[in-house]
């Protein structure tokens, strides 16, 4: 969020234009970080966070840079051609690391993983269009980083959906989603 402040020219002085709307956003931000180190209660949950705090750093440079490189060109375009060359690149660097591995007895097709591989392909398309179109399109692309904080509360929905034993606190999960909700709300006066 703060770098793109800093990068991008007048972000900040529009930021805090409206300094409510502002202070609504950086408390519904911090509302949200603080909740998810609490919505498991272990003794790892701050060591966790500050251990993948520079790949968060990291994927927020990757954001800017794709945010930068997409959207002073056609959008819809521009997008699938990165996508495009995102997945050739992937499958190339899959491709050559699953050949170095597997024995020459082993099938390289595999028919049973066909369909798997499949759905998975598509829903990671859709993910990576919805993403990048987020990341574009949003105030700051950090808005998208910042939602992505809600993934641990699907995964509590799916266990429960399929029984699976959960730690995680339900009361602390929708303290998560009105945070977002309240910082969505924000964004949009």
């Amino acid at each position: 969020f703060a770098i793109w402040m800093l990068i991008e020219k007048g972000a900040w002085q529009e930021f805090i234009a409206d300094q409510v709307k502002a202070t609504i956003i950086i408390l519904s931000f911090l509302i949200m970080l603080f909740a998810m180190q609490a919505l498991r209660r272990n003794d790892t949950g701050w060591r966790a966070f500050l251990a993948v705090a520079p790949v968060g750093v990291m994927y927020a440079i990757v954001d800017i840079a794709s945010r930068m490189g997409i959207a002073s060109h056609d959008l819809i375009p521009t997008t699938l051609t990165f996508m495009f060359l995102s997945y050739a690149l992937s499958t190339g660097l899959s491709g050559a690391w699953l050949l170095s591995i597997t024995k020459n007895t082993e099938p390289f097709f595999d028919k049973a993983y066909l369909k798997v591989g499949s759905m998975v392909g598509v829903t990671h398309t859709l993910l990576l269009l919805g993403a990048t179109l987020c990341i574009v399109l949003a105030p700051n692309p950090a808005y998208y980083s910042i939602l992505q904080m809600l993934v641990p509360i699907l995964l509590m929905a799916y266990h429960k959906l399929i029984g699976v034993e959960d730690d995680a606190s339900p009361k602390v999960g929708m303290i998560m989603v009105l945070s977002a909700m309240i910082m969505i709300w924000a964004t949009t006066l």
